[in-house]
């Protein structure tokens, strides 16, 4: 009986051990270097007086997503509730890191190629880094008291470079993020909020690895993907995460890069289709694991198992051979 229970221990410990060397590579994913757009935000020293009297009253985002790269047209009206004018600098820093419930860990890159116009007036920015490890591209803004502003950008993003990994493995992807829950930095929630992201012609829905959140929308005639809201306060699990079909090994983002004002017209001749609500589908591509059975995780943890069979019924002879001799 005393050896059957200690047969149990053993099993039940090697068990425990086994387990954890898969949960060593079960862990959350993560996203590193996507391309990325933001929410317009406040720079810091001026939180404070935009936060209580500047809201956005409204949001609209249209993304054309290309292998490789995207890029992103911003508008976003603001209302000043104070009676007073209200200078603030206005901006994006150049990187991010946030997480959502299915990604932890995502890591943004730089945006390119950068335009901004106020209440349809081109407007300069600069570059400013408040420590060595946070670089902002920042511009001044002053809001007319119980007035609507509109800002406007444009900006290109390098997709290409991104990478998934989990545990022990990692995969190359194509990866953009649109970060919203900066636009928690106004007063109060966002009015309302309309994001179209345009699959172009050498992107297909089936290209598409994994997105988050849950809560959008495709339509199939237009290739878009959509996303709109009411009255939202932002945070993490708003934030849009796509993994979509790497690049080829030829892609020139340089290149890209020379050509942004044929972009830019694109996007300002981009015409939002009309939706009809019943052709609309829901999109459930959240799952961003890497499956052990593509990569060396899974020839790594046969090779933890088999050799911790080994060691098992190698320990359970010697015990054996240690209750004999008594």
């Amino acid at each position: 009986m005393k050896k059957l229970f200690l047969y149990q221990i053993l099993i039940l410990f090697f068990f425990f051990m086994f387990q954890k060397q898969v949960n060593a590579n079960a862990s959350m994913p993560a996203f590193w270097n996507t391309g990325s757009g933001h929410t317009i935000n406040i720079f810091d020293k001026n939180t404070k007086i935009a936060s209580k009297n500047i809201r956005m009253d409204s949001e609209k985002v249209v993304v054309m997503l290309y292998q490789g790269f995207s890029v992103v047209k911003g508008e976003y009206n603001m209302f000043n509730d104070s009676n007073k004018e209200i200078s603030v600098d206005v901006g994006y820093p150049e990187n991010k890191v946030f997480e959502n419930p299915i990604v932890k860990n995502i890591v943004t890159g730089q945006i390119y190629n950068l335009e901004i116009s106020i209440n349809d007036k081109e407007n300069k920015y600069e570059t400013i880094s408040p420590d060595s490890s946070k670089k902002w591209y920042v511009w001044k803004t002053k809001f007319k008291p119980k007035s609507f502003t509109k800002i406007t950008v444009h900006f290109l993003t390098d997709n290409h470079y991104a990478k998934l990994s989990q545990g022990y493995d990692s995969k190359k992807s194509n990866g953009f993020t649109y970060i919203l829950e900066s636009g928690k930095a106004w007063k109060d929630k966002i009015g309302k909020g309309d994001i179209y992201i345009k699959l172009m012609n050498d992107v297909s829905f089936s290209d598409i690895l994994a997105i988050f959140p849950k809560n959008m929308k495709y339509d199939e005639k237009s290739k878009t993907i959509i996303k709109s809201f009411q009255n939202l306060e932002p945070n993490g699990e708003d934030n849009i995460v796509i993994s979509y079909e790497k690049s080829n090994e030829n892609f020139n983002f340089s290149q890209i890069k020379e050509d942004y004002k044929k972009y830019f017209q694109d996007i300002d001749s981009f015409k939002i289709p009309i939706f009809e609500k019943e052709q609309l589908k829901d999109i459930d591509k959240d799952n961003f694991e890497i499956p052990y059975t593509s990569s060396i995780s899974f020839y790594l943890l046969s090779a933890i198992s088999l050799m911790g069979i080994i060691f098992f019924i190698s320990f359970i002879i010697l015990i054996k051979m240690l209750f004999k001799r008594k």
